[in-house]
Protein backbone atom coordinates (compact mmCIF):
# COMPACT_ATOMS: atom_id res chain seq x y z
CA UNK A 1 0.00 0.00 0.00
CA UNK A 2 1.15 3.07 -0.83
CA UNK A 3 2.58 5.98 1.89
CA UNK A 4 0.64 9.13 1.38
CA UNK A 5 2.25 12.22 2.33
CA UNK A 6 1.08 15.80 2.46
CA UNK A 7 3.85 18.49 2.97
CA UNK A 8 3.16 22.12 4.16
CA UNK A 9 4.60 24.97 2.41
CA UNK A 10 7.93 25.32 2.34
CA UNK A 11 8.40 22.23 4.02
CA UNK A 12 11.54 19.78 4.35
CA UNK A 13 11.47 15.30 3.87
CA UNK A 14 14.32 13.48 3.33
CA UNK A 15 14.16 10.66 1.51
CA UNK A 16 16.74 8.08 1.35
CA UNK A 17 19.65 11.19 1.71
CA UNK A 18 17.85 13.84 -0.51
CA UNK A 19 16.18 16.51 0.97
CA UNK A 20 12.61 17.64 -0.81
CA UNK A 21 11.50 21.18 -0.18
CA UNK A 22 8.44 22.02 -1.20
CA UNK A 23 7.03 25.13 -2.52
CA UNK A 24 4.70 27.85 -1.44
CA UNK A 25 1.17 25.69 -1.73
CA UNK A 26 0.58 22.10 -0.04
CA UNK A 27 1.30 19.49 -2.05
CA UNK A 28 0.52 16.15 -1.90
CA UNK A 29 2.06 12.76 -3.07
CA UNK A 30 2.36 8.88 -2.55
CA UNK A 31 5.43 6.82 -1.84
CA UNK A 32 5.22 3.31 -4.03
CA UNK A 33 7.92 1.46 -2.74
CA UNK A 34 10.03 1.08 0.57
CA UNK A 35 12.59 4.37 1.10
CA UNK A 36 14.17 5.61 4.34
CA UNK A 37 12.21 8.95 5.07
CA UNK A 38 12.03 11.86 7.77
CA UNK A 39 10.05 14.98 8.26
CA UNK A 40 12.37 17.97 8.31
CA UNK A 41 10.32 18.32 12.16
CA UNK A 42 11.91 14.61 12.85
CA UNK A 43 15.53 15.36 12.00
CA UNK A 44 18.03 16.16 14.87
CA UNK A 45 21.11 17.19 14.11
CA UNK A 46 24.68 16.38 16.12
CA UNK A 47 24.59 19.53 18.07
CA UNK A 48 21.02 19.25 18.60
CA UNK A 49 22.22 15.78 20.64
CA UNK A 50 23.04 17.70 23.22
CA UNK A 51 21.83 14.34 25.89
CA UNK A 52 22.45 11.04 26.69
CA UNK A 53 19.40 10.06 24.87
CA UNK A 54 18.94 12.32 21.84
CA UNK A 55 22.82 10.68 21.35
CA UNK A 56 21.05 7.48 21.28
CA UNK A 57 17.99 8.93 18.73
CA UNK A 58 20.99 10.70 16.76
CA UNK A 59 22.73 7.62 15.94
CA UNK A 60 19.52 5.49 14.91
CA UNK A 61 18.74 8.25 12.54
CA UNK A 62 22.08 8.31 11.32
CA UNK A 63 21.78 4.30 11.07
CA UNK A 64 18.51 5.03 9.28
CA UNK A 65 19.82 7.71 6.24
CA UNK A 66 23.30 6.61 5.94
CA UNK A 67 23.07 3.01 5.51
CA UNK A 68 26.59 2.66 3.91
CA UNK A 69 28.14 3.89 7.34
CA UNK A 70 25.72 1.91 9.67
CA UNK A 71 28.05 -0.41 11.27
CA UNK A 72 29.86 2.65 12.17
CA UNK A 73 26.71 4.08 13.75
CA UNK A 74 25.68 1.10 15.16
CA UNK A 75 28.80 0.62 17.17
CA UNK A 76 27.84 4.49 18.42
CA UNK A 77 24.51 3.30 19.35
CA UNK A 78 25.60 0.28 21.41
CA UNK A 79 28.18 3.19 23.41
CA UNK A 80 25.50 5.41 23.57
CA UNK A 81 22.84 3.04 24.70
CA UNK A 82 24.79 1.44 27.77
CA UNK A 83 25.93 5.18 29.14
CA UNK A 84 21.90 5.74 29.48
CA UNK A 85 21.40 1.98 30.98
CA UNK A 86 23.92 2.87 33.24
CA UNK A 87 22.53 6.20 33.98
CA UNK A 88 18.66 5.59 34.24
CA UNK A 89 18.29 1.39 35.12
CA UNK A 90 14.51 2.81 34.61
CA UNK A 91 14.77 3.46 30.93
CA UNK A 92 15.30 -0.44 30.77
CA UNK A 93 12.19 -1.07 28.60
CA UNK A 94 12.64 1.63 26.49
CA UNK A 95 16.24 0.19 25.38
CA UNK A 96 15.31 -3.01 25.36
CA UNK A 97 12.39 -2.24 23.11
CA UNK A 98 14.82 -0.20 20.78
CA UNK A 99 18.10 -2.83 20.92
CA UNK A 100 15.44 -5.57 19.51
CA UNK A 101 14.07 -2.89 16.66
CA UNK A 102 18.13 -1.83 15.40
CA UNK A 103 18.81 -5.66 15.64
CA UNK A 104 15.46 -6.03 13.40
CA UNK A 105 16.48 -3.48 11.29
CA UNK A 106 13.20 -1.84 11.91
CA UNK A 107 15.36 1.70 11.91
CA UNK A 108 11.98 3.72 11.79
CA UNK A 109 9.89 2.09 14.80
CA UNK A 110 13.62 1.92 16.64
CA UNK A 111 13.78 6.32 15.91
CA UNK A 112 9.66 6.26 17.40
CA UNK A 113 10.99 4.30 20.71
CA UNK A 114 13.89 6.51 20.76
CA UNK A 115 11.51 9.46 21.02
CA UNK A 116 9.64 8.32 23.56
CA UNK A 117 13.01 7.73 25.21
CA UNK A 118 13.70 11.72 24.78
CA UNK A 119 10.40 12.02 26.40
CA UNK A 120 11.01 10.09 29.59
CA UNK A 121 14.60 11.67 30.05
CA UNK A 122 12.66 14.96 29.93
CA UNK A 123 10.62 13.96 32.63
CA UNK A 124 13.69 12.83 34.85
CA UNK A 125 15.42 16.07 34.36
CA UNK A 126 12.33 18.16 34.77
CA UNK A 127 11.75 15.97 37.86
CA UNK A 128 15.67 16.70 39.19
CA UNK A 129 15.26 20.22 38.94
Amino acid sequence: MPLSIELKPREKIFINGAVLANGEGRTHFFLLNDAAILRERDVMTEAGADTPCKRVYFSIQSMYMDPDNQADYLSLFVQFTQAVRQAATSAEALLDAMESQVAAGKLYQALKTARKLIDYEEELLNHVR
